[in-house]
Protein backbone atom coordinates (compact mmCIF):
# COMPACT_ATOMS: atom_id res chain seq x y z
CA UNK A 1 0.00 0.00 0.00
CA UNK A 2 1.25 3.14 -1.02
CA UNK A 3 0.31 6.63 0.90
CA UNK A 4 0.46 10.27 -0.48
CA UNK A 5 -0.16 13.30 0.91
CA UNK A 6 -0.74 16.70 -0.78
CA UNK A 7 0.21 19.67 1.77
CA UNK A 8 1.73 23.37 1.36
CA UNK A 9 1.16 25.88 4.29
CA UNK A 10 -0.55 28.13 2.31
CA UNK A 11 -4.44 28.06 1.37
CA UNK A 12 -6.13 28.53 -1.72
CA UNK A 13 -3.38 26.63 -4.42
CA UNK A 14 -5.65 24.13 -5.01
CA UNK A 15 -4.43 20.68 -2.94
CA UNK A 16 -8.24 19.48 -2.09
CA UNK A 17 -9.05 20.22 -5.81
CA UNK A 18 -5.93 17.90 -6.82
CA UNK A 19 -5.80 15.47 -4.07
CA UNK A 20 -9.75 14.13 -4.86
CA UNK A 21 -8.86 14.10 -8.78
CA UNK A 22 -5.91 12.04 -7.85
CA UNK A 23 -7.81 9.95 -6.26
CA UNK A 24 -10.38 9.37 -8.53
CA UNK A 25 -8.02 8.74 -11.18
CA UNK A 26 -6.52 5.88 -9.01
CA UNK A 27 -9.77 4.57 -8.53
CA UNK A 28 -11.26 4.46 -12.32
CA UNK A 29 -7.82 3.05 -13.07
CA UNK A 30 -9.43 -0.16 -11.02
CA UNK A 31 -6.84 0.66 -7.64
CA UNK A 32 -8.83 0.31 -4.44
CA UNK A 33 -8.48 4.29 -3.35
CA UNK A 34 -9.16 5.62 -0.02
CA UNK A 35 -9.15 9.26 0.21
CA UNK A 36 -8.49 11.01 4.28
CA UNK A 37 -9.99 14.33 4.51
CA UNK A 38 -7.59 15.21 7.32
CA UNK A 39 -8.61 19.09 6.60
CA UNK A 40 -10.40 20.11 9.56
CA UNK A 41 -12.56 22.41 6.81
CA UNK A 42 -13.51 19.53 5.57
CA UNK A 43 -13.97 20.74 1.53
CA UNK A 44 -13.06 17.32 0.51
CA UNK A 45 -15.68 15.56 2.01
CA UNK A 46 -18.81 18.26 1.27
CA UNK A 47 -17.26 17.69 -2.25
CA UNK A 48 -17.46 14.26 -2.77
CA UNK A 49 -19.94 12.98 0.05
CA UNK A 50 -23.41 14.87 1.20
CA UNK A 51 -23.56 12.76 4.57
CA UNK A 52 -21.36 11.42 6.98
CA UNK A 53 -21.89 8.76 10.16
CA UNK A 54 -18.69 8.65 11.63
CA UNK A 55 -15.41 10.70 10.99
CA UNK A 56 -11.47 10.89 10.52
CA UNK A 57 -11.61 12.66 14.84
CA UNK A 58 -13.93 9.90 15.49
CA UNK A 59 -11.02 7.13 14.65
CA UNK A 60 -8.77 9.38 16.23
CA UNK A 61 -10.43 9.62 19.65
CA UNK A 62 -10.88 6.35 19.39
CA UNK A 63 -14.65 6.74 19.75
CA UNK A 64 -15.05 4.17 16.48
CA UNK A 65 -13.12 1.60 14.78
CA UNK A 66 -11.15 2.61 11.56
CA UNK A 67 -13.60 0.68 8.99
CA UNK A 68 -16.49 2.59 10.88
CA UNK A 69 -15.29 5.79 9.55
CA UNK A 70 -15.15 4.81 6.04
CA UNK A 71 -18.11 5.45 3.20
CA UNK A 72 -18.17 4.84 -0.45
CA UNK A 73 -18.05 7.52 -3.10
CA UNK A 74 -19.82 7.22 -6.75
CA UNK A 75 -16.83 5.75 -8.16
CA UNK A 76 -16.38 2.12 -8.07
CA UNK A 77 -12.96 1.33 -5.82
CA UNK A 78 -12.59 5.13 -4.53
CA UNK A 79 -13.63 5.54 -0.35
CA UNK A 80 -13.56 8.14 1.86
CA UNK A 81 -12.68 8.89 5.61
CA UNK A 82 -14.86 12.25 6.09
CA UNK A 83 -14.40 15.12 8.01
CA UNK A 84 -17.15 17.17 8.88
CA UNK A 85 -16.71 20.87 8.08
CA UNK A 86 -19.67 22.08 10.58
CA UNK A 87 -19.67 20.55 14.03
CA UNK A 88 -16.60 18.21 13.11
CA UNK A 89 -14.07 17.31 16.01
CA UNK A 90 -10.73 17.39 14.06
CA UNK A 91 -10.07 20.68 15.09
CA UNK A 92 -9.89 19.77 18.59
CA UNK A 93 -7.89 16.81 18.18
CA UNK A 94 -5.43 18.85 16.37
CA UNK A 95 -5.34 21.65 19.28
CA UNK A 96 -5.61 19.00 21.76
CA UNK A 97 -4.19 15.32 20.96
CA UNK A 98 -2.28 15.66 17.82
CA UNK A 99 1.00 16.80 19.07
CA UNK A 100 0.78 14.10 21.80
CA UNK A 101 0.48 11.42 18.70
CA UNK A 102 2.82 11.81 16.37
CA UNK A 103 2.13 8.63 14.64
CA UNK A 104 -1.48 8.75 15.34
CA UNK A 105 -2.12 8.61 11.37
CA UNK A 106 0.67 6.11 10.69
CA UNK A 107 -1.32 3.33 13.13
CA UNK A 108 -4.07 3.45 11.22
CA UNK A 109 -2.27 2.05 7.89
CA UNK A 110 -1.63 -1.78 8.89
CA UNK A 111 -5.47 -1.71 9.32
CA UNK A 112 -6.03 -0.12 6.10
CA UNK A 113 -3.75 -2.21 4.09
CA UNK A 114 -5.54 -5.45 6.13
CA UNK A 115 -8.42 -3.76 4.09
CA UNK A 116 -7.29 -4.19 0.83
CA UNK A 117 -6.22 -0.33 -0.05
CA UNK A 118 -3.80 -0.05 -2.46
CA UNK A 119 -3.09 3.49 -2.35
CA UNK A 120 -4.47 6.34 0.40
CA UNK A 121 -4.32 9.66 -0.35
CA UNK A 122 -4.42 12.75 2.44
CA UNK A 123 -5.58 16.11 1.92
CA UNK A 124 -3.85 18.14 4.71
CA UNK A 125 -4.83 22.31 5.53
CA UNK A 126 -2.59 25.07 4.67
CA UNK A 127 -0.19 24.65 7.14
CA UNK A 128 2.75 22.50 9.55
CA UNK A 129 0.87 22.13 13.01
CA UNK A 130 1.07 18.52 14.14
CA UNK A 131 -1.94 17.25 12.56
CA UNK A 132 -0.25 17.71 9.36
CA UNK A 133 3.40 16.07 10.50
CA UNK A 134 1.06 13.14 11.04
CA UNK A 135 -0.20 13.05 7.80
CA UNK A 136 3.43 13.38 6.76
CA UNK A 137 5.24 10.90 9.19
CA UNK A 138 2.53 8.25 7.72
CA UNK A 139 2.96 8.96 4.16
CA UNK A 140 5.76 7.67 1.28
CA UNK A 141 5.44 11.16 -0.37
CA UNK A 142 4.26 13.99 0.23
CA UNK A 143 3.81 16.59 -3.26
CA UNK A 144 3.03 20.19 -2.76
CA UNK A 145 0.20 22.24 -4.87
CA UNK A 146 1.52 25.46 -5.85
CA UNK A 147 0.21 28.64 -7.69
CA UNK A 148 2.19 29.99 -10.19
CA UNK A 149 2.92 33.21 -8.75
CA UNK A 150 5.81 35.10 -7.47
CA UNK A 151 5.37 34.05 -3.92
CA UNK A 152 5.24 30.96 -4.39
CA UNK A 153 8.99 29.30 -4.98
CA UNK A 154 9.86 31.19 -1.72
CA UNK A 155 6.92 29.13 -0.32
CA UNK A 156 7.82 25.95 -1.88
CA UNK A 157 11.80 26.94 -0.19
CA UNK A 158 10.01 26.91 3.32
CA UNK A 159 8.20 23.86 3.11
CA UNK A 160 11.05 21.90 1.59
CA UNK A 161 13.29 22.47 4.38
CA UNK A 162 10.58 22.23 6.96
CA UNK A 163 9.76 18.72 5.19
CA UNK A 164 13.58 18.03 5.64
CA UNK A 165 13.41 19.17 9.26
CA UNK A 166 10.86 16.78 10.04
CA UNK A 167 12.67 13.62 8.59
CA UNK A 168 15.76 14.68 10.62
CA UNK A 169 13.75 15.22 13.80
CA UNK A 170 11.96 11.65 13.81
CA UNK A 171 15.14 10.25 11.95
CA UNK A 172 13.07 9.01 9.19
CA UNK A 173 13.76 8.92 5.48
CA UNK A 174 10.14 9.54 4.54
CA UNK A 175 7.99 11.34 3.02
CA UNK A 176 9.90 11.68 -0.18
CA UNK A 177 9.45 14.96 -1.99
CA UNK A 178 10.12 14.22 -5.76
CA UNK A 179 7.44 15.69 -7.64
CA UNK A 180 5.38 19.31 -7.53
CA UNK A 181 1.92 20.34 -8.96
CA UNK A 182 1.68 24.04 -10.37
CA UNK A 183 -1.75 24.23 -10.30
CA UNK A 184 -3.19 27.29 -12.74
CA UNK A 185 -1.65 27.38 -15.43
CA UNK A 186 -3.22 30.46 -17.33
CA UNK A 187 -1.71 30.93 -20.93
CA UNK A 188 -3.11 34.33 -20.63
CA UNK A 189 -0.15 35.53 -18.33
CA UNK A 190 2.54 36.44 -20.32
CA UNK A 191 4.20 36.56 -16.61
CA UNK A 192 3.66 33.32 -15.65
CA UNK A 193 6.53 31.85 -18.79
CA UNK A 194 9.04 33.46 -16.46
CA UNK A 195 7.92 32.08 -13.36
CA UNK A 196 8.20 28.78 -14.65
CA UNK A 197 11.50 28.82 -15.87
CA UNK A 198 12.80 30.21 -12.36
CA UNK A 199 11.11 26.98 -11.29
CA UNK A 200 12.64 24.63 -13.66
CA UNK A 201 15.97 26.23 -12.71
CA UNK A 202 15.61 26.48 -8.85
CA UNK A 203 13.99 22.71 -8.53
CA UNK A 204 15.37 20.83 -11.18
CA UNK A 205 15.22 18.26 -9.13
CA UNK A 206 11.87 17.88 -8.77
CA UNK A 207 9.77 16.29 -11.23
CA UNK A 208 6.56 19.46 -12.39
CA UNK A 209 3.49 18.67 -13.35
CA UNK A 210 1.42 21.60 -14.68
CA UNK A 211 -2.16 21.48 -14.11
CA UNK A 212 -3.86 24.68 -16.58
CA UNK A 213 -6.61 26.56 -15.01
CA UNK A 214 -9.78 24.92 -15.36
CA UNK A 215 -13.34 26.40 -14.09
CA UNK A 216 -14.46 23.00 -14.45
CA UNK A 217 -12.78 22.14 -10.38
CA UNK A 218 -15.36 25.09 -9.53
CA UNK A 219 -18.35 23.29 -11.26
CA UNK A 220 -17.58 19.76 -10.70
CA UNK A 221 -17.05 20.95 -6.92
CA UNK A 222 -20.50 22.55 -7.27
CA UNK A 223 -22.71 20.03 -8.56
CA UNK A 224 -20.68 17.17 -7.16
CA UNK A 225 -18.79 15.56 -9.46
CA UNK A 226 -15.78 14.05 -9.63
CA UNK A 227 -13.64 16.12 -13.08
CA UNK A 228 -13.53 13.16 -14.83
CA UNK A 229 -17.54 12.86 -14.85
CA UNK A 230 -17.72 16.82 -15.75
CA UNK A 231 -18.12 16.76 -19.17
CA UNK A 232 -16.74 19.93 -19.26
CA UNK A 233 -13.33 19.88 -18.09
CA UNK A 234 -10.81 20.74 -20.39
CA UNK A 235 -8.21 17.76 -21.59
CA UNK A 236 -5.59 19.33 -20.82
CA UNK A 237 -6.68 19.08 -17.37
CA UNK A 238 -7.70 15.27 -17.75
CA UNK A 239 -3.95 14.27 -19.41
CA UNK A 240 -2.49 16.13 -16.62
CA UNK A 241 -4.22 14.64 -13.48
CA UNK A 242 -4.02 11.37 -15.75
CA UNK A 243 -0.08 11.88 -15.83
CA UNK A 244 0.48 12.74 -11.95
CA UNK A 245 -1.55 9.48 -11.46
CA UNK A 246 1.11 7.37 -13.62
CA UNK A 247 4.21 8.87 -12.24
CA UNK A 248 2.90 7.93 -8.31
CA UNK A 249 1.84 4.17 -9.09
Amino acid sequence: MKTITFGIQKGGTGKTSISISVASQLAIDGKKTLFIDADPQGNGTGWIIKELKKELADVLFNSCQVEEAIQTTSIENLFIMPTAGLGGDLRLYGETKASQKPYAIKQLLPKLEALGFEYVIIDTSPAFSPLEKSCFLASDEVIPVMQIDIFSADGLGVFSQLIGDLRKDFETEKPAMTRIVLNARDDRLPQQKTLLEAYEKNFNNLGLFIVPVDQGFKKSQGAGFFIQEYAKTKRETLEAIEALTNAIK
